[in-house]
């Protein structure tokens, strides 16, 4: 075999590896944007979310990161190259396990958000309480008279009851997703939010 034909297998079969590992890589790419997205917008950033890829990067990407790099280093050895192709492959693994990483960061600034919005309705029904207390001498024991038609906040409805009143005084709580045993009340006699732990 001459070393132009030679030459020429070459060149073709390395076209064809581009072309793989480029459609790979777009492939890789969306399912990476599909995972992370799902990872956000359900779990938010919550403490499971944050456990669940912390576990994954530790008990998964790091060791496919530590045999995709061993099997690197050993393809050379071997002269048809599926190792590297191999080696490839669980790199691309590692890196779409490991973008979920990114689900967290964005996930902890919803959770923010979720937050500060919880707060900003519970506060916005502060003075529809006190009338109600004026006409009629105590507070609700439930909320869903005042509540009405309002769409609750996320964190709202994922708790449940977050409305808490013995007639005299009322009480607002609920737990900060992104902690464990953490959460926020805001009592009627205070008047302003306070973490507890």
């Amino acid at each position: 075999m001459s070393f132009k034909r030679l030459n020429g297998k070459c060149q073709l079969r390395s076209r064809w590896l581009k072309k793989m590992m480029t459609k790979k890589i777009g492939i890789l790419a969306v399912i990476a944007v599909v995972v992370n997205c799902l990872l956000t917008f359900y779990f938010r950033g919550s403490f499971g979310h944050y456990i669940f890829v912390l576990i994954g990067c530790l008990y998964v990407v790091l060791p496919l990161l530590i045999l995709t790099g061993i099997l690197f280093c050993v393809s050379f050895l071997e002269p048809k190259g599926r190792l590297r192709r191999v080696s490839i492959n669980f790199f691309l693994v590692s890196l779409l396990l490991g973008s979920t990483v990114v689900s967290v960061i964005i996930g902890i600034q919803l959770t923010r958000h979720d937050i500060a919005e919880a707060k900003s309705f519970c506060e916005e029904l502060v003075p529809e309480l006190d009338i109600y207390q004026l006409e009629h001498g105590a507070y609700p024991k439930s909320i869903e008279t005042l509540v009405g038609n309002r769409k609750l906040p996320v964190i709202l409805r994922r708790v449940g009851a977050f409305y808490h009143s013995d007639g005299d005084n009322f009480s607002f709580n609920f737990m900060d997703p992104s902690k464990l045993m953490v959460g926020f009340e805001f009592w009627s006699e205070r008047r302003q939010w306070h973490r507890w732990d």
